[in-house]
């Protein structure tokens, strides 16, 4: 008999619903969509003043006034008008899995790069929720337009809830689709380019994050020294909760749909939630 549940049992990405969202008839569009809108509305509660967030379908890249092409932001954070006084950095409560220099991550497009010019309401910060075809079949595509929005200053976040699909940071990551050791099922990347004195590329930071685990409250950097706490772990509740399909159609009796895609170890996690979920039935 079927074990649905009307909550999340999961403490942080349910491997149950990431695992049918990925399949072809699972409604990855539908999440993305509801989560980016979630995400967004979070923002304009906690952003400081003189910053706001906006959903986009395109942003412009102008070269010398001229349209060059479109890149599709996700959420992008903008400034308007001069801070009354400075935001505070938000700590946040977990370790990079890994740092590195932004011109790491950088993948050579030299042919695809563009120089970007803004005047007023200009972009500062750039969140995107990696889709399938960012990581697959518009792969190239999605690493030039990364490439032009670090070359234009603008800081990044990369929120990447997919397993199935391989990472866009190898070598620098083990790739979890691969099953190869050491590595991670979901991450989230914030890459920002400003110049430090250890590093004139800006410093990318990674969080990485295994099955069953919390999401964390991260720092988004903004202007200068800016930053806001973002609690990741609040935003992705509030989409999963918003959201009828998984207490109508995931089943906990059962493991997830592909269960062969998650590592060894995140199996045993997987079964250890389920345990869980029997002994509050």
């Amino acid at each position: 008999m079927p074990l649905r549940l009307d909550y999340n049992p999961y403490r942080g990405i349910n491997a149950h619903f990431h695992s049918w969202l990925q399949q072809g008839e699972g409604g990855w569009v539908t999440f993305h969509s509801d989560h980016i809108t979630h995400l967004k509305s979070a923002l304009n509660r906690i952003l400081p003043e003189g910053y706001y967030a906006v959903s986009e379908q395109s942003l412009q890249i102008l070269v010398s006034g001229t349209e060059l092409t479109r890149t599709r932001p996700d959420i992008a954070i903008m400034q308007r008008g001069p801070l009354s006084h400075p935001a505070e950095a938000t700590q946040p409560a977990m370790i990079p899995t890994l740092e590195v220099a932004t011109e790491e991550i950088l993948i050579d497009e030299d042919e695809l790069t563009a120089v970007v010019i803004y005047a007023d309401d200009q972009p500062v910060t750039r969140l995107e929720l990696l889709s399938p075809s960012n990581k697959t079949s518009d792969r190239n595509h999605y690493l030039a337009m990364r490439r032009k929005t670090l070359n234009a200053g603008l800081r990044l976040v990369e929120i990447d809830y997919l397993h199935e699909t391989p990472n866009l940071y190898t070598p620098l990551l083990p790739d979890y689709s691969r099953h190869e050791p050491d590595a991670y099922p979901y991450s989230i990347v914030i890459a920002d380019p400003s110049p430090t004195p250890a590093s004139p590329s800006g410093i990318t930071r990674f969080y990485c994050l295994q099955v069953d685990e919390g999401l964390p409250t991260l720092a988004i950097p903004l202007m200068g020294t800016d930053a806001v706490g973002v609690d990741f772990g609040a935003v992705y509740q509030t989409t999963f909760e918003d959201d009828r399909r998984p207490s109508l159609l995931l089943d906990y009796s059962e493991p997830p749909v592909n269960f062969d895609t998650y590592a060894p170890i995140d199996q045993a996690r997987i079964h250890e939630v389920m345990a869980r979920v029997r002994e509050t039935v």
